[in-house]
C-alpha cells in the first residue's frame, strides 16, 4: 500500500486513464474526486456488497417460488 500526503486540489495519476483529486478534508474524512475514461468502471466496495446481497435475495426468492 502506498500512503501519500496531499493538499486540497492536488492530484494523483494512476496510469494514464485515472486521476484522483483531493476535494476536501476535515472531521477525519477526505473527499476524493475520480476521473476516468468511460471504459473504466468505478465502483465503491459497499456497492459491491449491496449487489451481492441483492443477488442472494433474488436467488432465495427464486428458489422459494420454485418450491410452490
Amino acid at each position: 500500500m502506498l500512503l501519500l500526503k496531499r493538499k486540497i486540489g492536488d492530484r494523483i495519476l494512476i496510469g494514464s486513464d485515472i486521476v484522483l483529486t483531493v476535494i476536501s478534508e476535515g472531521n477525519c474524512q477526505v473527499r476524493l474526486g475520480v476521473q476516468a475514461t468511460a471504459r473504466i468502471a468505478i465502483r465503491r466496495p459497499e456497492d459491491k456488497r449491496a449487489s451481492i446481497l441483492n443477488r442472494k435475495s433474488v436467488n432465495s426468492e427464486e428458489s422459494i417460488g420454485a418450491e410452490t
